[in-house]
């Protein structure tokens, strides 16, 4: 009787001690309660000084948020609290903490005559945007940060034969641009969503020019001028030239709610159209023709673009000779601006540009040309991107795709190979 009264003894005091050390010693589920307590707290501080700084404005102090300007939430909303997976963000980093992702910014300067031409650089407050050339048979192209020079490819051309790309339109979160088809002459108006990277193509055809104006695609298609929305719907000819039997391009810019083009009424001597100019309003209610008495044509294929209060264009007077010119908004005060073979122009706020296939010069002050920078530059064709001046080198002997695109700023001429 004692014997088994102490071996009970002995068997409680060691569950006894059992107890005691439990108790002692936080379980394992406590341990991963406070974890994600932690971890939610440290996500929470993430997005509360992101939030501030979204408060305080990522554009500067002063400026105005242009109402285009969105945001990517890429939180998956099927996903539940205790995911701990990442979402990949547009540019295939990941988002940890859920935070809205800038895709847009607000505007910022763009050389007037970037279209005109090319096109193949555009941008905003926080990406530039260019054509480049990975392969020799293929256009890429690129977004790059402007903070952390981080670059993205967004799009690829198929392999083809000297491929383009160009016509580049930034209009929120979309980019707009012009594609070649393998047919000749043929091309694709294609949509690239900034968010998703998926691209759509909208229409396609003999298609020249394209701009993006007030929320409205415009652009020449198989001889006529046509205006869309964004998604490629609601057509509107705003313009369709008396037929012929080659299909010309419909040169024009816009300004002021008016769309300023060239009837391509006359065929020249190595394929070019010339013909009056003539605005209508963007809804193509009525025509007008300018005429100061002159009778002066434009080229349907050169340097047509404005500022606002002039316009620039190629051609000639009646019975005058061939050169640049430009012209009031109303067509008066006609003046000859360079007599020798076409340059490219462009201009923004900060400078005027004229360049050739050599050199390129800079106008500040309004006091005149100096020669800033001398290179390759196919065409002297520029573009302009706040404080970065965009061109591209043709040389199959000195690089391996057969064009590059390159790029020096207007307080720097040192060139920089983008591809």
């Amino acid at each position: 009787m004692k014997k088994l009264e102490y071996r009970n003894l002995i068997i409680a005091m060691i569950a006894c001690s059992f107890l005691l050390s439990a108790c002692s010693k936080p379980s394992e589920t406590t341990k991963a309660r406070k974890k994600v307590s932690s971890d939610q707290e440290s996500s929470s501080t993430v997005e509360e000084e992101e939030d501030e700084k979204e408060e305080k404005g990522e554009e500067g102090e002063g400026e105005e948020k242009d109402p285009s300007d969105h945001t990517l939430d890429v939180s998956d909303p099927d996903s539940s609290s205790s995911d701990t997976s990442a979402s990949s963000d547009t540019d295939g980093a990941k988002n940890t903490s859920n935070t809205p992702i800038v895709v847009s910014g607000s505007p910022i300067e763009l050389g007037a005559a970037n279209i005109s031409n090319g096109g193949f650089a555009t941008g905003d407050s926080l990406f530039s945007y260019y054509v480049t050339h990975p392969e020799k048979n293929q256009c890429a192209i690129v977004r790059e940060n402007h903070a952390t020079g981080q670059t993205d490819e967004l799009y690829r051309t198929s392999p083809k034969t000297n491929p383009v790309l160009d016509c580049l339109n930034l209009e929120g979160d979309f980019l707009f641009f012009r594609e070649n088809l393998t047919d000749p002459g043929q091309f694709a108006l294609t949509k690239l969503d900034l968010t998703t990277g998926e691209s759509e193509r909208l229409t396609g055809g003999v298609i020249g020019k394209v701009l993006v104006y007030k929320h409205n695609l415009y652009f020449s298609k198989d001889g006529s001028l046509i205006r869309t929305d964004l998604n490629g719907e609601n057509e509107l000819e705003i313009f369709v030239p008396e037929t012929s039997t080659i299909i010309p391009n419909v040169n024009f810019c816009i300004a002021n709610d008016r769309v300023y083009f060239v009837d391509p009424a006359n065929f020249a001597n190595g394929g070019i159209f010339f013909g009056s100019i003539a605005y209508t309003d963007i809804n193509a209610r009525m025509t007008t023709v300018l005429d100061d008495g002159s009778g002066v044509e434009a080229s349907s294929e050169d340097l047509f673009y404005t500022d606002g209060e002039f316009l620039y264009f190629y051609g000639s007077p009646k019975d005058g000779e061939m050169g640049y010119y430009r012209c009031d908004m109303e067509g008066g005060s006609l003046e000859l601006i360079n007599k020798a073979a076409p340059y490219s122009r462009n201009f923004s706020e900060e400078a005027s540009y004229i360049a050739n296939d050599y050199e390129l010069y800079l106008d500040k002050d309004g006091n005149g040309f100096n020669l800033f920078y001398t290179g390759n530059m196919d065409q002297g064709r520029i573009c302009i991107v706040g404080n970065e001046i965009y061109f591209m080198e043709t040389d199959a002997t000195k690089y391996d795709s057969g064009t590059v695109t390159k790029r020096i700023h207007t307080d720097n001429a040192k060139e920089e190979i983008l591809n």
